[in-house]
């Protein structure tokens, strides 16, 4: 069973799940992050890990402040690896749009998962690779649910869980769509009125059709998981690494 982040906390282990193979993922080594609303409680949390590795997805431009500190302060190995999808003022103008709809925003974060496997391979590939290098290790970005949930998506599927799991995994682990709102009228000082729109619903929500629109699109156009890494230049050794540091024979959870 998908495990959903720790008690409540923007903090949740990607692992603890049977492979289609044979074999587990370890729990207790790879965890996703929402870096943005990251607070007291999360920082307590991570203290308890011992974390080796934080992989930060968030853009240049987006306030990674409080988890570089952390990191610098606990000699955590911070790596960041950008992935900007956009910003305020492109968000507004997507729901600026006359009619859009709840379905519509759920639409445009298909695209916008599309636009991670076809434009930012490179970044993904130097995210596995950091998990790759020493555990615990974390991914996050902002919401911890679109960049932080294909990575983990595609982490998951390299190692052989199921994709009723990982899709399971991706709708538990997403922060509640009211917390993101909350947190959107902080990030970006919008109107209340801009924060009802329906399409806006859409892009916050974590529904099991999207990504799986998403894995499809991946096996469609990339080849499935491991082309989509050969290709985009992960190295196989790192694979092996990833996958004898990772899966064990031992039941889990």
């Amino acid at each position: 069973m998908a495990q959903p982040a720790v008690d409540g906390l923007r903090v949740g282990d990607i692992g603890g799940h049977p492979l289609k193979d044979g074999g587990w993922f370890r729990s207790g080594l790879v965890f996703r992050i929402s870096g943005g609303l990251v607070g007291d409680a999360e920082i307590a949390h991570l203290d308890t890990i011992g974390l080796r590795v934080l992989v930060d997805l968030r853009g240049g431009s987006e306030d990674r402040s409080t988890l570089v500190d952390w990191a610098a302060s606990r000699g955590v190995h911070y790596h960041h690896e950008p992935i900007s999808l956009g910003d305020a003022a492109d968000f507004a103008a997507v729901l600026g749009e006359h009619g859009v709809t709840e379905a519509d925003g759920r639409a445009y974060l298909g695209l916008m998962y599309r636009r991670l496997l076809d434009e930012f391979a490179p970044s993904l590939v130097a995210a596995v690779a950091a998990i790759a290098e020493a555990q615990p290790a974390a991914i996050g970005c902002a919401a911890g649910k679109d960049r932080t949930g294909l990575l983990t998506a595609l982490v998951q599927d390299l190692l052989g869980v199921d994709r009723a799991t990982i899709l399971a995994g991706y709708v538990s682990q997403a922060p509640h769509p009211d917390r993101l709102l909350e947190a959107i009228g902080t990030w970006w000082d919008w109107e209340e009125g801009d924060l009802l729109k329906p399409g806006l619903g859409g892009i916050l929500s974590a529904v099991e059709e999207v990504m799986a629109q998403a894995l499809d699109y991946l096996d469609e156009r990339h080849g499935g998981v491991l082309r989509f890494f050969e290709t985009a230049g992960l190295p196989a050794e790192t694979v092996d690494r990833l996958r004898a540091r990772l899966v064990t024979d031992e039941p889990q959870g």
